[in-house]
């Protein structure tokens, strides 16, 4: 059983590849497409900053506390210089007015400023003095986050000391400890617990942790989410879905306008080593830019660690294009002349001979009008014999039948009399039900004949009309009426006064539909007309 599980696997394993590398695609060019577009969300951004602003100015100062903290949310991650100005100002006010939970948030996040702009000294002896101030349940989750936040920051920015280093992960892991034991957001619950299976190395259990997290988180804990399923398969070794799973991260931190980031850094490092320079180069550069816009001074460093690597591949491989472009360029020219040399060469040729043919070919050309005549005229004869032959026994067939139909109506009639039986007689003398009927034979075999004859008639008539005008017969039917009209016009009777009397019909109404039709026409008039006799 063990075994055949493992073949099953086996062979599914190209198509689940395959369809990793078809979301992974998917995944890029969705991030293409927002990072055109981050432009305008930055305008967008910036003008609801403005306006926040203006009602700020016209704002009393002992109004203005939950627009201070409102602008300073909107810089947050955003712009830290300005993220950390208005949350001066918040804490000050907050002081101010004896409002403590305000000042106490205030104060949290002045420490994630400053410990993203790299100023960790000061922003750890403001945890530190925030520390025993704390005086709600959600103020400790909070201090909780943000000491394991800038701790981590910390960690990865003294990564290459090694003592340094593993002494603020220790840091960074008790203040994860904490947020699980404090911390009852579900959905925070389980990003915290599957970042602390991954610091331990579990990564199955890191995974398992966040089956399913991603389809009800949102904001903030989208991207951290969608950032340690990619750490999670970057330890599997998964590098398609890893791709995958930070450009998702990638795309929530541009939908929020965030400038602190480093998905899309990591994304343009593996994209590198996977050999797509230009979209790793295009990524670093966006990468520079916000951490720059942002101040953020990690990602600044992180991004100048890698930026020379990328920029010096990406200037090899623009020059290494640019000689190609320049080799075809040459290629091409040299053979656009010897082209062009021949072409004339070929041109004079053909000059010399072409006086010498256009006798003949006009010779030929004269023959082959003669020839196609005399084929268009012996067509014509057999096909008019042929028609005539065909009509010429349904008439007799048809002929023989209504002398069959007429005595068997002649015996009714004479047996009603000889009954006396008046009123019957007279009832049958006015049904027109047989009339009716023989007509209906009549029509029956005249589009049986004519199909017969002109069996692709339906097709190529409607093959000259517009595709919504045409004519298709209902089921059971060979000819509609319309069809029964140019089936007749076709055979050479085009007089609208006989065709009336032949399908019993007044003329207006026959000319009204031979109008109508034509009018549906993908050809001309006169086009038309010439081409039916030809169907």
């Amino acid at each position: 059983m063990k075994n055949r599980i493992l073949l099953l696997i086996l062979a599914l394993l190209p198509f689940l590849h395959s369809s990793a590398q078809i979301s992974r695609k998917k995944a890029l060019a969705d991030l293409d497409r927002m990072l055109e577009r981050k432009s305008q969300q930055e305008e967008a951004k910036d003008k609801k900053l403005d306006s926040l602003k203006r009602v700020l100015y016209y704002t009393e100062e002992s109004s203005r506390i939950e627009l201070y903290r409102q602008i300073h949310q909107e810089y947050f991650q955003y712009q830290n210089d300005s993220a950390l100005l208005y949350g001066i100002r918040l804490q000050e006010l907050g002081v101010t007015q004896g409002d403590k939970e305000q000042s106490e948030y205030a104060s949290n996040q002045i420490a994630i400023c400053l410990g993203m702009m790299g100023a960790y000294l000061d922003c750890h002896h403001l945890l530190d003095s925030l520390r025993n101030t704390i005086t709600t349940p959600e103020g400790l989750v909070r201090y909780y986050h943000t000491c394991r936040t800038t701790y981590g920051w910390e960690a990865d920015f003294l990564a290459k000391i090694p003592r340094a280093g593993i002494t603020y992960k220790e840091m960074t892991g008790c203040y994860r400890d904490s947020i699980l034991l404090t911390d009852h957001d579900p959905v925070s619950l389980k990003v915290c617990e599957a970042d602390n299976y991954l610091a331990q190395g579990k990564v199955q259990k890191a995974e398992s942790a966040l089956h399913g997290v991603e389809k009800y988180a949102q904001g903030s804990q989208k991207a951290y989410t969608h950032y340690i399923l990619a750490m999670v398969c970057k330890a599997k070794g998964d590098t398609d879905n890893e791709i995958v799973h930070l450009a998702q991260t990638a795309m929530c931190d541009i939908s929020m306008n965030k400038k602190e980031h480093t998905a899309l850094l990591e994304l343009a490092n593996e994209l590198y080593k996977q050999g797509d320079i230009d979209r790793s180069y295009r990524y670093l550069m966006h990468a520079l830019e916000d951490a720059a816009f942002c101040n953020a001074r990690l990602r600044s460093i992180e991004v100048a660690r890698i930026y020379p690597i990328i920029s010096l591949s990406y200037q090899r491989m623009q020059e290494r294009n640019n000689l190609i472009q320049n080799v075809i360029y040459v290629t091409f020219s040299l053979l656009f002349l010897c082209i062009t040399a021949l072409a004339a060469y070929l041109y004079l040729q053909i000059k010399r001979v072409r006086a010498a043919r256009r006798q003949v070919v006009e010779k030929n050309r004269q023959l082959e009008q003669a020839n196609h005549m005399l084929e268009e005229l012996n067509t014509s004869l057999a096909e008019a014999d042929r028609v005539k032959l065909q009509y010429i026994t349904i008439y007799l067939e048809r002929c023989r039948a209504n002398i069959e139909s007429s005595n068997e109506v002649r015996k009714l009639l004479l047996k009603l009399a000889l009954n006396g039986q008046y009123d019957a007689l007279q009832k049958e003398l006015r049904n027109i039900t047989h009339i009716n009927k023989e007509k209906q034979s009549f029509y029956n075999d005249f589009d049986a004949a004519f199909l017969n004859i002109y069996p692709h008639f339906v097709e190529k008539f409607n093959a000259i009309l517009q595709p919504d005008s045409q004519l298709i017969p209902k089921k059971g039917e060979h000819l509609t009426t319309e069809l029964r009209i140019f089936a007749l016009i076709r055979l050479g009777i085009t007089d609208t006064n006989k065709i009336a009397q032949f399908l019993d019909y007044s003329a207006p109404t026959i000319y009204q539909y031979r109008s109508r039709v034509r009018s549906t026409s993908i050809l001309s008039k006169q086009e038309f007309d010439e081409r039916i006799l030809t169907l």
